[in-house]
């Protein structure tokens, strides 16, 4: 998101960083079916529309009926998302199966193993510079 948005002018992406998390926090993801400010919070964030256009009245509650209301409804909200992400989990795995390609060995199988060729000067991270040298493992 903010990749998309500082395009333009990428020394400012700093003041545009507020307004994406904004952004983020109140769109509805598809993995959950809520937004993360209602799973946090379990409410609907205020936004500045909201202000102008009035908030609606809400029954008067005492503290204690508030903290027992919120405590049932963050419960039931946790199990609906969890479901919710089960279901979006297997979805996923089986559209991410679709691509593998289920293969079998036996014993004495010749597996043929590539090394990736490290160039000199070239940034290699945790990684231990080897040869391309091609391997052949017995199993």
């Amino acid at each position: 998101m903010l990749s998309s948005k500082a395009e333009a002018d990428k020394k400012n992406w700093d003041l545009l960083l507020p307004l994406t998390l904004l952004t983020y926090r109140t769109s509805v993801h598809d993995s959950t079916g809520e937004t993360p400010y209602r799973v946090l919070y379990n409410r609907e964030a205020t936004l500045p529309i909201d202000l102008m256009y009035g908030l609606p009245e809400l029954p008067p509650r005492t503290p204690a009926e508030y903290i027992w209301d919120l405590r049932k409804d963050l419960a039931d909200s946790f199990c609906k998302i969890r479901e919710r992400l089960q279901t979006e989990s297997r979805r996923q795995k089986k559209w991410y199966d679709r691509r593998t390609i289920e293969c079998h060995f036996d014993f004495n199988d010749s597996l043929v193993g590539h090394a990736k060729t490290i160039l000199v000067g070239q940034n290699m991270g945790r990684t231990i510079p080897h040869s391309p040298t091609s391997r052949t493992y017995y199993i």
